[in-house]
């Protein structure tokens, strides 16, 4: 296989590039309201062999790629979470209900180290996933994102916000500050929890812990404990889920 086009639909961004021979030729993301420019930007593109999509947004975007993706011929594979793939054993009760980015995440997390993980993207939503030192997904955490809290609080209470007073302090010393320190410290600390329950209940710590996702820099600063940072840890597994799927078209 060639060139492949992996494409991320997210809640508020979508993510793509093209990968070729296991090398990044390019990687963009553009806001949902930007959709009609990717006709312009795949013009550019050339040799594509393979496109292989993930999705997490409604209908009427999945609808309006669909459209592009006929409009240059391609044949998109838009993956689910399956029982069992690239090494990953399912552990999900109804796999119908999980994400397929995260089912990608994990994917990549996995076939990048072969080992014991606890795989985070921090996006419009925040996802916490743990997977086995034999590659059972044990099942993860959802909660809202950096930006949808700090959006909750702002539109559902009366406490003022300026963006420009949110200061990296320990004890915050403004409003503004305190809403957006004690979000990133929460999820921080959310994080940190998953470690301590996967070593409680498995008996061993994970041997990693991943970050992903365009909110990662807001919480960065808040942990103390090793992490891996991975850019656009979906989009590799979409990559790696292509290879697959095209062997087993082979076969």
């Amino acid at each position: 296989m060639s060139s492949i086009l992996a494409v991320d639909v997210g809640n508020s961004f979508i993510k793509w590039g093209v990968n070729k021979d296991c090398l990044w030729l390019v990687k963009k993301q553009l806001a949902h309201r930007e959709i009609e420019t990717l006709t312009d930007q795949w013009k550019k593109l050339s040799n594509i062999n393979y496109v292989v999509a993930s999705t997490v947004s409604n209908r009427l975007i999945t609808k309006k790629l669909n459209t592009i993706f006929a409009s240059f011929d391609y044949e998109a594979h838009w993956i689910t979470p399956r029982s069992y793939q690239c090494g990953i054993t399912n552990n999900y009760k109804y796999q119908q209900q999980l994400g397929a980015d995260r089912w990608a995440a994990m994917i990549a997390a996995w076939n990048m180290y072969h080992n014991s993980c606890v795989v985070v993207n921090v996006g419009t939503a925040m996802t916490v996933d743990a997977i086995s030192r034999d590659g059972l997904f044990l099942g993860g955490y959802i909660v809202p994102g950096p930006f949808l809290q700090l959006k909750s609080l702002a539109t559902n209470t009366q406490i003022s916000y300026d963006a420009a007073l949110s200061n990296p302090e320990l004890f915050p010393t403004t409003t503004s500050s305190a809403m957006h320190n004690g979000i990133f410290v929460a999820l921080s600390a959310m994080v940190e929890k998953a470690l301590q329950l996967f070593y409680k209940y498995q008996g061993y710590h994970p041997q990693n812990c991943i970050l992903s996702g365009g909110g990662v820099g807001f919480i960065r600063r808040h942990i103390h404990f090793p992490v891996v940072e991975i850019d656009n840890l979906v989009l590799e597994g979409l990559v790696m889920i292509a290879h697959d799927l095209f062997q087993s078209e082979l076969s």
